[in-house]
């Protein structure tokens, strides 16, 4: 909390400086806009916290204000990106123009000039300093004199204006995008996958991010959407709610109509730890999904078998924490497989999918040949991709990481901001097949 203040405040400074400042604003225009960027910022960052669950409120409750202020600090972010550019520009301007001479320098040459030729014709020379220097004058409405300001800086004014167009613009392009989640295909070819399986279809559904400002109504179109297609698996690789189960349950129940002939499975996500993860779990159990904490089951066809294993989200501790070595030897004691998975085709769920790299490259070792993640929204909102393929290794698609086929979903809604830009929401199909 103490980090989202520290960062409202650069924001509040950064947007009163280019407005106010860098405009040349008088000390009531100042004064106006340092009070509506306060509100602003406020409102914005409020709403975060509490998408964050770092205010206590019911996330059901209100849901048209958590949205509004998370859909306000999407603006902001792009204001102050865009007034950042402007900034850029000023300063090169001012640069290469050198700086604007003041009025009072303007009054004394036109005054050395008259008095040196005080009967030349035409327009005054403070007339022609202004105009030559790029000043224009301004009629505020008040009795003269009139107050003269640089053609530079009407120049800025009309940037800082634009850059509050293109960010509120972007803003709502994004929220509409971020309510209509694509299906997207991938082909996953791998020799070691049973003929039985060929053409075998999971359809991977992750970040649903119930709460705030994602409600019941959205997940049961997604329902439908998912069963049309028709998978053979369905997978939920965490970060389904942000909130409780007892504020939650009723909307969340709409995922027992997702049919699948081979089942449903969940595994946790980080948020699911924010939230409370073994009560999630249970809640989800009492759903009729399949729940894996570090555990794996066995799916039978034709009498082939592949494995799925499922670990708990890098967010758990203690007997919670990720542990994909325990879960290969929980499905090798149930099923009777070998622990190291040695001649098996076998599927990971892990909600990050960074996973693939860590626990020293356990999955590679235990045979997983594709894992199955989320977690990176691919990003969300442009341009933090660039910092998400940092953290994770990859934005979204299909990526080789430590020997292992990851397919990472770019998440089926958003968290915070209800907003995505640059960034579709998917619910990705995969096919597996020999090759």
């Amino acid at each position: 909390m103490v980090l989202l203040c520290l960062i409202g405040v650069v924001a509040w400074v950064w947007l009163v400086f280019c407005l106010a400042f860098l405009t040349r604003l008088r000390l009531v225009g100042k004064i106006v806009v340092a009070v509506v960027a306060g509100i602003a910022v406020g409102i914005s960052f409020t709403g975060f916290a509490a998408a964050m669950g770092l205010i206590p409120i019911d996330p059901t409750a209100n849901r048209w204000w958590w949205m509004f202020a998370n859909s306000l600090l999407v603006v902001l972010f792009y204001l102050c990106l865009a007034l950042g550019l402007v900034a850029v520009v000023a300063l090169v301007v001012r640069v290469l123009a050198g700086p604007l001479p003041t009025k009072n320098a303007i009054d004394n040459i036109s005054t050395v000039q008259s008095q040196d030729a005080p009967t030349q014709a035409g327009p005054t020379p403070n007339a022609d300093m202004m105009e030559g220097e790029g000043w224009v004058e301004e009629d505020t409405g008040d009795s003269p004199p009139r107050t003269a300001i640089p053609r530079r800086t009407r120049v800025v004014r009309v940037l800082c204006v634009l850059s509050i167009v293109v960010a509120m613009c972007v803003t709502a392009y994004g929220y509409v995008a971020a309510l209509r989640p694509q299906i997207t295909h991938y082909t996953v070819a791998n020799s070691q996958l049973p003929s039985s399986f060929e053409g075998f279809t999971i359809a991977l559904v992750t970040d649903i991010h119930l709460g705030a400002t994602v409600d019941g109504q959205f997940v049961s179109r997604l329902v439908d959407q998912i069963n049309a297609e028709r998978p053979d698996l369905i997978v939920i690789a965490g970060d389904l709610v942000d909130g409780t189960p007892d504020q939650l349950g009723p909307e969340i129940a709409v995922l027992s109509r997702l049919s699948a002939p081979y089942g449903v499975i969940v595994t946790t996500g980080n948020h699911e730890f924010y939230w409370g993860a073994k009560e999630w779990m249970a809640a989800f159990a009492d759903l009729g999904l399949t729940t894996l904490d570090n555990e794996g089951i066995q799916i039978v066809a034709d009498g082939d078998s592949i494995d799925i294993l499922g670990i708990e989200d890098s967010s758990g501790t203690g007997n919670m924490a990720p542990d994909v070595t325990l879960a290969s030897s929980r499905m090798a004691e149930t099923f009777d497989t070998p622990p190291s998975g040695t001649g098996r085709y076998r599927i990971l769920i892990a909600h990050r999918p960074s996973e693939a790299a860590r626990q020293d490259g356990a999955a590679a070792r235990l045979g997983v040949d594709l894992q199955l993640s989320g977690h990176t929204h691919g990003g969300q909102v442009w341009p933090l991709q660039l910092f998400t393929e940092l953290a994770q290794g990859t934005v979204g698609g299909e990526a080789e990481l430590s020997g292992i086929t990851v397919v990472t979903s770019r998440g089926v809604a958003s968290w915070g901001p209800p907003v995505r830009v640059g960034s579709t929401p998917e619910v990705p199909i995969i096919t597996l097949t020999q090759g």
